[in-house]
């Protein structure tokens, strides 16, 4: 048997890990320890639990709840990393700057102003936030991509956040910001951002199975590949984006 609360309890802990991800982290804790608990009364009665319709005798059982504590604790050391990042980046030079102060008020603005809100209503609550909230929702911490952005691709005039992709692994944990004038994604083959100008844009392509490839069309005849993309835009963010980008 695999109760159908268990089930829930971890969709609620996904929700939640989304608005928060160290009570997120916390709350995978608990639901582990539930977990481990209510499946020790099961094995006691002489029951059995099944995972995916394959049994799971105790000991395997038991290994299976001490592997999913170690997940926990990792994320919850990472949940805690940034978490801590978020509170002391009152004090980050960074967000002292007027290019990345106006970055962030234009994407609010943007945002509470309807200009995204045929790819969700959430955007347009979220820009009704108050900055510093707004600010803690998407912060440049070290390692991510907004930080890449705001230190080698100085965000320009009337440009907007319009999405933004960590990956959490490895050295160099940023992948993408999308903004309504560019694409800065990192190419996996070099570990370097590149930068996609997105009214110069053409046509565009993600290729590959496994492995992605973005290949850039411009309309000046040049082309810009990037290769092994392990996180990038939706496809229905990227053609907002290109067409946001003809508005400017």
């Amino acid at each position: 048997m695999f109760n159908p609360i268990i089930i829930v309890a971890i969709l609620v802990q996904t929700f939640v890990a989304k608005a928060n991800r160290l009570f997120g982290a916390i709350l995978g804790f608990l639901i582990t320890g539930g977990i481990l608990l209510w499946g020790l009364g099961v094995y006691a009665d002489g029951g059995q639990i099944a995972l995916f319709g394959i049994p799971l005798s105790e000991p395997i059982f038991l290994i299976a709840c001490l592997v999913w504590f170690w997940f926990d604790g990792r994320e919850f050391m990472a949940a805690r990393k940034v978490a801590t990042e978020v509170n002391q980046m009152s004090d980050m030079p960074l967000l002292q700057s007027k290019h990345v102060m106006d970055f962030y008020q234009n994407s609010m603005n943007a945002w509470a102003a309807g200009k995204l809100s045929n790819m969700g209503k959430g955007f347009e609550n979220e820009g009704k936030m108050q900055y510093d909230a707004f600010v803690k929702k998407y912060p440049p911490f070290e390692g991510s991509a907004l930080r890449v952005f705001f230190e080698k691709f100085m965000p320009r005039e009337s440009e907007f956040l319009i999405g933004v992709g960590n990956l959490q692994a490895g050295k160099n944990p940023g992948w993408f910001v999308l903004t309504n004038q560019r694409l800065v994604q990192r190419d996996g083959r070099d570990n370097e951002f590149k930068e996609v100008n997105l009214s110069g844009v053409d046509t565009y392509q993600i290729k590959g199975m496994s492995t992605k490839k973005m290949v850039f069309k411009m309309k000046s005849g040049a082309e810009i590949n990037i290769e092994k993309v392990q996180m990038f835009p939706v496809d229905k963010f990227l053609k907002e984006a290109i067409s946001q980008s003809l508005r400017v």
